[in-house]
């Protein structure tokens, strides 16, 4: 759905001024191959890789301009090593990814990446200004496990009018990792090997331990919710606002954190096993948990808070 925002000119800067209408997530880039979606490894407690056997995930194949079944494009890292047996090819959610194309060009104006080459609705047209959701992944991932929408912001392009821009703030497919999720949003979890009473657990869309938020109420987030091992020695939480926000932190001379009281949000105790956030402004904020646990490891969870008046 598309929402407008009011433009105002600061300088040389174009902004838009985000208002409680509007409603802010996006996509996350692919992590390193023998990384898992959290970036700590693949092993079964979020710590160490994986060495072990297993498959890869379908849709692995390099950008080739294809398509078909399997065919990912540019999504080459939501798969890991897939056990077969607990996730075999046939029961996996296929990519959806078509031959390469311009969406605006194909009447593919739909939010999604249709032929996976990491661009949303590329040569749409649109109004400078708009704010529409996306999915940066492959489209039959969407909704499926962690995958979560983004939002792109219709940005002028001189006399051209405005087009998309950049697909931020959601949740793409990631490598599997232990922690009762879904993490490359194939259908499956935990098809990794050796995941056995993991320690942490993360939590998909509409988890209740992840209930909506509203604009001037405080909302709680509880490390003992997700994280139960006695090994922690660490806790640090992050979170990543509205696009406005991201859009006055990049401003030259911009003071603007998380913590500071200067954007839609304040992030209280981020060091602490249970902190707080003050949102002022209805929204979707990307929440991200690390756990730094004995040995070096980490757990990381994320996931996006929806604020609601």
């Amino acid at each position: 759905m598309t929402r407008r925002s009011t433009w105002y000119r600061i300088g040389s800067w174009l902004l838009p001024l985000c208002l409680a209408a509007v409603s802010p997530i996006g996509g996350c880039g692919c992590p390193p191959a023998n990384s898992t979606a959290d970036g700590s490894g693949g092993g079964p407690d979020g710590g160490s890789d994986q060495d072990g056997g297993g498959g890869q995930d379908t849709g692995t194949v390099g950008r080739d301009g294809g398509g078909g079944d399997n065919y990912s494009g540019v999504y080459t890292c939501d798969g890991g090593a897939i056990v077969d047996e607990i996730c075999p090819p046939n029961s996996q959610v296929p990519p959806g990814c078509q031959a390469e194309t311009v969406e605006g060009s194909s009447s593919l104006c739909d939010e999604l990446d249709n032929d996976c080459d990491g661009n949303v609705d590329e040569g749409c047209p649109c109004t400078p200004g708009d704010v529409q959701r996306c999915f940066l992944g492959p489209p039959g991932r969407r909704n499926v496990g962690a995958c979560a929408d983004g939002q792109q912001l219709c940005v002028m392009q001189g006399e051209e009018g405005g087009a998309w821009g950049d697909c931020t703030g959601g949740i793409s497919p990631r490598g599997e990792v232990c922690d009762e999720l879904d993490n490359d949003c194939n259908g499956c979890t935990d098809e990794v090997e050796g995941c056995v009473n993991p320690q942490g657990t993360c939590p998909a869309p509409g988890d209740p331990r992840t209930p909506d938020g509203r604009p001037f109420a405080n909302y709680q987030l509880r490390g003992g919710d997700f994280f139960t091992g006695n090994n922690a020695i660490g806790w640090h939480w992050s979170v990543v606002g509205t696009p406005c926000d991201r859009m006055f932190q990049a401003l030259p001379g911009s003071t603007a954190t998380s913590e500071n009281g200067q954007l839609s949000y304040t992030l209280h105790n981020p060091n602490s096993r249970e902190a707080s956030i003050d949102f002022t402004l209805s929204g979707d904020y990307l929440v991200t948990l690390v756990v730094t646990l004995e040995g070096g490891q980490e757990f990381t969870c994320v996931w996006i808070v929806h604020v609601r008046a």
